[in-house]
């Protein structure tokens, strides 16, 4: 995944959350033709909606605190990258946020909106 802009923040366990009240854009590239990508969207102790996008195609979750819900998009064959590596541009935005640390002990000060796991399927 390459982001576009700095509206996501990556953690280790490979999610990525997405900045409250905003929108992050990032691309797919992969070194072989895919089915499907799956993105796994969980809210944080507030109530949020998010919307995700794929080429022109959206699709919108209302989440309650602590929810998770799961978006799929089917694949086509992408942009070609290097004539050969297929590229997907895909976003996903968040229309709250909540910062941890006023949530929980924590020393994480960021304005944080949606968790988002992204998986592709073959």
């Amino acid at each position: 995944i390459y982001f576009l802009d700095d509206n996501a923040y990556r953690d280790a366990d490979g999610t990525f959350w997405v900045r409250g009240e905003s929108e992050a854009e990032f691309l797919i590239k992969i070194d072989r033709p895919m089915k499907k990508v799956v993105l796994r969207v969980s809210a944080g102790p507030e109530p949020v909606s998010s919307i995700a996008s794929l080429g022109r195609r959206k699709q919108r979750v209302a989440l309650q605190p602590g929810e998770e819900q799961t978006i799929s998009f089917d694949l086509d064959e992408g942009y070609p990258y290097q004539g050969q590596w297929p590229v997907w541009v895909v976003s996903v935005s968040a229309s709250r946020g909540f910062v941890p640390i006023f949530y929980e002990p924590s020393t994480d000060t960021r304005f944080l909106g949606v968790r988002v796991k992204p998986t592709l399927i073959e």
